[in-house]
């Protein structure tokens, strides 16, 4: 379960991207781990107060119904929670995170941007509320991953401006967490992804030099072990978001798709039935050059996307159009 204490483990995803190719695509998957707002207040609109905190258990089942791609459970785990506990930041992450998986699994699902924009806001909201009754490392961790939320939904749009403006407020937040890594594992994900970003704009991304200059130096390298310490910590959480980020990295950053493959291969292996992990996992196979793997590969999506049980018509249509049926 996910422990709400120093070896708690995350929901945070980034994942669920829509599949695209290399390129200010994948820069934009790690901005949208490390990019803070401050949103705004709307008119009228009181903070609520905190409330209980729902069982963790709940929470992370939540999570898992996405990753193992069982959209009613996770729409039902995510409604529940946040009718059952509304002053609690986590049962509103839990919407979102569903809020974001529902959206980038259509064709287009920019009509769903408002209910995730709402959302998000009122579990920053709750969760800023929480971090200034008390301080904890896993409130800390929450409300940079709540930020990365609301930042992530503006680069899927485009909105690179926006989003470059606000990473000085997450690279505030992650600097207080710097050196806590060993008090609070998941803290290896927000490090990690921050190192091997702020290590990466320097040599591949021109554009963001004089961003990078503001913050603390990146270690591409130190990114990269922080990410692997988060895989190898034998949480499933953990180990489901960093290895995703790290195949990621490997396939579209570095260019090294054998690196990438032991993750698809994890990924995909714990979760069958998830049509963006196994869409990643056949790019690392034609990056290889493995012909006869892809093609195997690619029918058997077919076919998995054609009976996936736990998808809807327009998801089915989506993945079907983008395994080339």
């Amino acid at each position: 379960m996910i422990r709400m204490d120093s070896r708690s483990a995350s929901p945070r995803s980034g994942q669920g991207e829509t599949p695209s190719g290399p390129g200010p695509a994948c820069l934009a998957l790690l901005l949208c781990c490390l990019l803070v707002f401050i949103p705004g207040r709307g008119a009228g609109q009181a903070p609520e107060e905190a409330g209980e905190a729902p069982p963790t258990g709940k929470v992370e089942a939540a999570f898992l119904a996405l990753y193992h791609f069982d959209f009613p459970a996770a729409e039902r785990l995510s409604r529940d929670l946040q009718q059952g506990y509304p002053g609690s930041y986590l049962a509103h992450l839990a919407r979102v995170n569903y809020f974001w998986w529902d959206m980038v699994t259509r064709e287009d699902g920019s009509d769903r941007d408002p209910r995730y924009r709402e959302t998000a806001e009122l579990a920053i909201r709750l969760s800023r509320e929480a971090l200034q009754s008390g301080p904890r490392d896993v409130d800390l961790f929450f409300f940079i991953s709540l930020h990365a939320m609301q930042a992530r939904i503006d680069l899927l749009r485009g909105a690179w401006i926006r989003a470059l403006q606000n990473l000085r407020h997450c690279a505030v937040q992650i600097e207080a967490s710097a050196g806590r890594e060993e008090h609070f594992e998941g803290f290896y994900l927000t490090s990690g992804m921050y190192h091997y970003l702020m290590g990466q704009a320097d040599r591949k991304y021109p554009f963001l030099r004089l961003y990078a200059l503001l913050y603390p130096r990146g270690d591409k390298e130190k990114g990269l072990r922080q990410l692997e310490k988060a895989f190898r910590s034998g949480h499933v959480i953990w180990q489901t978001e960093a290895a995703y980020f790290l195949m990621r990295i490997h396939l579209d950053q570095e260019d090294n798709p054998g690196l990438a493959e032991p993750y698809a291969r994890w990924l995909t292996g714990h979760y069958p039935g998830n049509l963006v992990y196994q869409y990643y996992h056949l790019r690392v196979l034609e990056a290889m050059g493995n012909g006869p793997d892809a093609r195997a590969k690619r029918e058997e999506l077919q076919r998995l996307a054609a009976t996936h049980p736990t998808i809807g018509p327009e998801q089915r249509g989506h993945f079907l159009q983008l395994f080339g049926q």
